[in-house]
């Protein structure tokens, strides 16, 4: 697990970054629904690259909950993504 920047000062920018250069196994984003974002097309952005890349992404507590506790994210790094896959 990684911190980066909030999303106003370029975190969504730096974890689509590293969604590209195939470094993210999944995301946690969380966004207040009830507020305006400035950067809101950087979060369509990055919704986009996570979409694009088959990539989860978690954008409230209680998804992020589930995507934490899958068996399938911590399966990648005991058995590999080819175990997964096929």
């Amino acid at each position: 697990m990684e911190r980066v920047e909030s999303g106003p000062h370029g975190g969504d920018v730096q974890i689509a970054s590293r969604i590209v250069e195939g470094a993210v196994d999944a995301v946690l984003f969380i966004v207040d629904p009830l507020d305006k974002h400035p950067h809101d097309p950087d979060i369509q952005t990055l919704m986009r690259i996570c979409n694009v890349r088959n990539v989860p992404l978690a954008t409230n507590i209680a998804t992020a909950d589930i995507l934490i506790c899958s068996p399938l994210i911590w399966a990648v790094e005991t058995v590999g993504v080819e175990a997964l896959v096929g």
